[in-house]
């Protein structure tokens, strides 16, 4: 059937080119891309390049059996087309579809990616928001899934392509779990209230939930969002609203104190919780439960996890009315509007429970993560102290210093130069200064694209303008943003921000502080005490000899002597040339974590020949290594996944020749890095429990080391001794740990500690 009668090609930006029709059965399934590509312009036909194999392939998998294939446009769409023709060529070419839609008559459309998803349903749908939803469209039913060519681009991506994929043959099977009840809301008043008491005091868990102020992203600081109501659900049926009135009646405190509470993401409910005046613990966290069922940081929302578990429409659907744009306040929301809405989180939180809680119950969850999530939600109560006096000086002398710094890059560039815009660098280093435009990067100017060309003294400056206006915003702005009215700021540490379980930091960030002491002069103790940073000296080198089961370099570190140093003094005989500490140090982590030659070149700008001499300097010293990737790849391929020390897992999406060295060297970055994270973690939760005998209370974690806030300097001996035995029974013995302390009025005065 000729379709292109309906197209609107006159008046179409791509009007010439080469247009590929769709194909396939009618009747069944249509899978609607955007447009076809070079390999489909090439062959005629849709979906025969790479991203339609994998189509097809999963599809296949899935149980699709019968379908059609076409695209959103007919023809090829440029690379440098702008946004406005781009927009122009769907409107030429949407009729057509339309029409084809129609005469196909699929019991189903699916629409790979934003641009059908839209030309499908006349809605603004962003696929990842509404990803594996069957929604209804212009024509027919619309399934949302992303284009496979996305998922070529990044594999963590396949897993939600294949999700989505099943949803689709369910509902075709007629199994596509749809949600459909509205749950029940009680709204809690002063004739109710002693009732809910009753039933949340004899229930087994109580599912809790709030709403907030503001846009509700911030308990602290000098105006901070409030508790608009809580939510509390005692089982899948019915929610119980507890406006602000009783939000804070001391009956609810006590009782939801020594309840068995379940949240999803109960770090930030628990932030507005105690800053109200409750002390409620995390019992069960459905958000961090499934982060250990899905360890990527952000497929963990509440109703993208209700839709895939329970089938759960998108009931955030009515109160978008109220919300004009994105970062509009839920104080737009009427009362009865936002409590039927919360209803659903609650309910939802309580029934995904009973889901994982039959998965994920204990291991590293209930040892590690669970307690770890309570520690910090008293740690972010308590904040951290922050000299104001030491905070206003620097922001004057990095605003001195930046000018000076602009000052420089202008009188060197001869012209009033942006160095924070691309546009201008691009112009001043490739085509004034014809600088080398580098393959992999071109014409970029991001951080890792000058430091190729480190060295020039525009480059430098402009490397040193951003670096001071870096340290500003973040260090400077960003701190007095979050303070409160005692100085304090209270920082939110994501325990899911990571695929290895390396811990982050946000509002503000404190984990990536550079060495400048000026701004670690910011973070000071209570009154009387002091700030001591306990460094875990070569947790890394330690992780790697017991998981590749390295045994000399476990018998090098056992006898206290340093690796580096050894890798140094090989590497300077062979290379003829001194090669340092600093040198080697991170040319063996770059082996282990399998960096190549031309990493080794760029990285640590040495000639070939110099390179190559290091890397067989490290492979003859720990022939280990070589076996450990070995093993590395074999389980990737064997499994799909890695499983750490600990019991975390690793998933591995789409194994590609594209992306599989990436994967190898990101498992084999894995293996150490979860490691090291978790004895780290794990022995700033022991000192957490042991902080009344010490009299030194763990603050936060940054990387291998723990910052602490200690009462007596006489305490650091015994705080070494107990972090170094608890981390050497945690590999049950297999391996010594050794912890050095600094200790100083603050964290950037932080000096070394040594036992007299």
């Amino acid at each position: 059937m000729d379709f292109t009668k309906y197209c609107h090609c006159e008046d179409c930006p791509l009007n010439g080119t080469k247009r590929i029709l769709g194909e396939g059965e009618l009747e069944g399934v249509v899978f609607v891309g955007i447009a076809p590509a070079k390999e489909e312009i090439l062959v005629g036909r849709p979906f025969v390049g790479r991203s339609g194999k994998l189509l097809k392939e999963v599809a296949s998998q899935v149980g699709y059996k019968n379908y059609y294939l076409t695209n959103t446009l007919l023809c090829e769409l440029p690379a440098e087309i702008s946004n406005s023709d781009a927009s122009k060529a769907v409107r030429c070419c949407n009729d057509r579809l339309i029409e084809e839609i129609k005469a196909i008559k699929p019991k189903l459309a699916v629409a790979l990616g934003n641009v059908p998803l839209e030309a499908l349903t006349g809605k603004d749908y962003k696929v990842k928001s509404i990803e594996g939803r069957i929604v209804t469209g212009l024509v027919s039913l619309v399934l949302a899934v992303v284009h496979p060519a996305a998922v070529l681009r990044g594999s963590e991506d396949f897993t939600d392509f294949v999700d989505a994929l099943e949803c689709g043959q369910d509902w075709l099977e007629g199994k596509y779990q749809q949600a459909t009840m509205t749950p029940d809301s009680v709204i809690i008043n002063e004739e109710n209230f002693p009732e809910l008491l009753q039933k949340v005091e004899n229930s087994e868990v109580v599912a809790v939930d709030l709403e907030t102020t503001g846009r509700g992203f911030y308990p602290y600081g000098k105006d901070p969002d409030q508790i608009r109501c809580i939510i509390l659900a005692i089982d899948n049926e019915t929610a119980y609203i507890v406006p602000q009135a009783y939000a804070k009646d001391e009956r609810l405190i006590k009782l939801l104190n020594e309840s068995k509470c379940i949240f999803h993401n109960g770090q930030f409910d628990c932030g507005f919780l105690w800053q109200a005046g409750y002390r409620t613990k995390i019992y069960y966290d459905t958000f961090l439960a499934h982060y250990m069922l899905d360890e990527r940081e952000y497929s963990h929302g509440l109703k993208k996890l209700a839709h895939k578990f329970l089938g759960a429409p998108d009931w955030e659907e009515d109160i978008k009315v109220y919300l004009p744009h994105k970062k509009s306040s839920y104080d737009l929301i009427p009362d009865d509007a936002l409590f039927k809405y919360a209803s659903y989180d609650a309910v939802y939180t309580h029934h995904l429970y009973e889901i994982f809680s039959k998965e994920v119950n204990s291991g590293i969850y209930s040892d590690l993560i669970i307690p770890s999530s309570n520690m910090f939600v008293e740690l972010r109560d308590r904040g951290l102290r922050i000299d104001i006096e030491t905070l206003m000086s620097l922001d004057d002398t990095l605003e001195a210093n930046l000018d000076a710094a602009e000052d420089e890059l202008r009188k060197l560039a001869t012209w009033s130069v942006n160095p924070f815009s691309p546009k201008d660098v691009a112009m001043l280093l490739y085509d004034e200064l014809k600088l080398p435009i580098n393959s992999h990067f071109g014409r970029s100017t991001s951080q890792k694209a000058l430091a190729l060309l480190a060295g020039n003294p525009v480059v430098d400056k402009i490397l040193e303008c951003r670096e001071l206006g870096k340290l500003k915003s973040t260090y400077v702005s960003g701190i007095i943003s979050f303070l409160d009215k005692n100085f304090r700021i209270h920082p939110y540490t994501k325990l899911y921000g990571t695929v290895t379980g390396r811990l982050a930091t946000e509002d503000p960030s404190i984990m990536n502080i550079p060495r400048l002491s000026e701004i670690k002069n910011l973070y000071t103790p209570e009154n009387g005490h002091l700030i001591m940073e306990v460094d875990q000296k070569q947790m890394e080198l330690r992780c790697y000899s017991l998981v590749a089961k390295d045994e000399y370099l476990k018998n090098l570190l056992l006898s206290g002597r340093d690796p580096h140093a050894l890798v140094a003094e090989e590497a300077t005989k062979r290379c003829g040339r001194l090669i340092d500490r600093q040198t080697a140090k991170p040319a063996v982590f770059g082996k282990l974590y399998g960096r190549g030659l031309d990493s080794f070149v760029f990285g640590y700008r040495m000639i070939e020949g110099e390179a190559r001499a290091l890397m067989v300097t490290i492979d003859s010293l720990f022939p280990a290594i070589g076996e450990y990737h070995k093993v590395i790849k074999s389980e990737i391929h064997s499994n799909g996944y890695l499983e750490s020390y600990f019991g975390r897992l690793r998933r591995f999406g789409l194994i590609l020749d594209d992306n599989k060295k990436e994967l190898y060297r990101m498992g084999a970055n894995f293996k150490i890095q979860s490691m090291a994270s978790d004895i780290n973690l794990y022995t700033m939760l022991h000192m957490y429990n042991l902080r009344d005998k010490f009299g030194a209370t763990p603050l936060f974690p940054v990387h291998d080391s723990v910052v602490f806030d200690i009462e007596s300097p006489e305490a650091i001996p015994l705080i070494i001794k107990e972090m170094e035995d608890y981390a050497e029974s945690l590999v049950h013995g297999e391996m010594k740990f050794k912890v050095e302390a600094k200790v100083g009025a603050s964290w950037g005065k932080a000096e070394e500690w040594k036992e007299v």
